[in-house]
């Protein structure tokens, strides 16, 4: 550094030079950080499928009469709904 710079301006360069190096420090911490976050939601994906049974109900006589051509459950799994083969739609409540 130049002479003629004062104790002063070469404390407050000193400071500065720390507090940039802190913030690259931490810019590059927190990329990883997130690289990290984003790699544990998405490392499952890579994962074989698996299924389970939640619940087991008895179907109302309604619902038998035909072929059933799809089931469902909403969001909240508290009710779901049966498609037979003619169109219809049958509700159930499951809790």
């Amino acid at each position: 550094m130049a002479k003629n710079f004062t104790d002063t301006s070469r404390r407050n360069d000193r400071i500065a030079e720390v507090l940039i190096r802190i913030g690259g420090v931490l810019v590059i911490v927190s990329v990883i950080w997130i690289l990290v976050m984003i790699s544990r939601v998405a490392l499952p994906l890579f994962y074989p499928p698996s299924a389970k049974t939640a619940a087991t109900l008895k179907l109302p006589a309604a619902a038998l009469g035909g072929k059933i051509v799809a089931v469902g459950a909403e969001e909240t799994q508290q009710s779901s709904f049966i498609l037979d083969e003619s169109g219809n739609f049958h509700f159930l409540k499951l809790s």
